[in-house]
């Protein structure tokens, strides 16, 4: 189970240092761009340069061309870039003057972006939303914690500590896990509840845009994620009910208030399982 994921939390509060972390402890090789609104697709595509050996001038690939790539502020992406950078994530590819690159086949995704700050901010299209397995939020450590931090200056070297982080797992054994996944079963009956359940949303005159699906395929694919960590061979609808709100409030574009009211809907439309 592959997907990029979208943190919205406010500015320090270790979007990029988990980012880091996972990089180091799956090994994958880990880029960052730190976005604004005058960048454009060539920015993180490639640069030209003259190889005064070859006399020629030659292309040098940019930081899209990773496995781990964390994008700060990714609302500050201006319409253009945007659209570019869709064809990555959808397509794992990238267009060059008009020559086709593929990128790694385990590219994927960590975007964050401001709640509160939106000058100079673009809306992502719906359609790089849905690109987006879930979206959601690290928040502040509690009071215990922070008082922790500050006493004992624990990040003292927090550099340090992630560079010594050793691999937890091998890119084959992320192999072997998305196969046993694969193997979760979803019985029939309780997924004709989810398809049940999201053309009931999508009835409300609250919700502008429909579930794609893919988006559906990959609500359903992650509830096999969730039961194989928990231990077991198959799904429940309590699965989705704690997938829920990060699956589907990004997607839907509706406040997080409505968090609860999906919450109550989900569980009357899976009362009986």
């Amino acid at each position: 189970m592959r997907g990029s994921i979208l943190i919205e939390d406010l500015p320090g509060t270790g979007k990029t240092t988990l980012s880091k972390a996972l990089s180091r402890l799956i090994w994958y090789d880990f880029q960052r761009i730190q976005w604004t609104s005058d960048l454009t697709p060539q920015d993180i595509l490639w640069g030209e340069f003259y190889d005064f050996e070859k006399k020629q001038i030659m292309i040098r690939k940019g930081a899209i061309f990773t496995q781990l790539l964390l994008i700060d502020e990714i609302n500050r992406m201006n319409p253009k870039t945007q659209s570019a950078f869709l064809q990555a994530m959808e397509e794992k590819k990238v267009s060059i003057m008009w020559v086709e690159y593929r990128l790694d086949p385990w590219f994927f995704v960590i975007a964050t972006q401001n709640p509160i700050e939106h000058t100079g901010t673009f809306p992502l299209p719906e359609a790089q939303k849905d690109r987006f397995t879930a979206k959601v939020s690290i928040g502040m450590p509690d009071e215990a914690h922070q008082i922790a931090i500050i006493t004992q200056n624990l990040y003292a070297h927090l550099e340090k500590d992630i560079e010594a982080l050793s691999p937890l797992m091998t890119q084959s054994d992320i192999l072997y896990h998305e196969e046993k996944i694969s193997e979760i079963l979803i019985n029939e009956t309780l997924a004709k509840k989810f398809i049940k359940f999201f053309h009931l949303i999508q009835q409300s005159d609250e919700i502008l845009y429909p579930l794609s699906q893919r988006a559906i395929a990959t609500f359903t694919q992650w509830c096999r994620a969730h039961a194989y960590l928990q231990g077991r061979d198959y799904v429940t609808a309590q699965d989705g009910e704690i997938l829920l709100e990060s699956f589907l409030l990004h997607r839907l574009d509706i406040a997080s208030s409505w968090a609860s009211i999906l919450a109550d809907l989900y569980k009357k439309s899976f009362r009986k399982i």
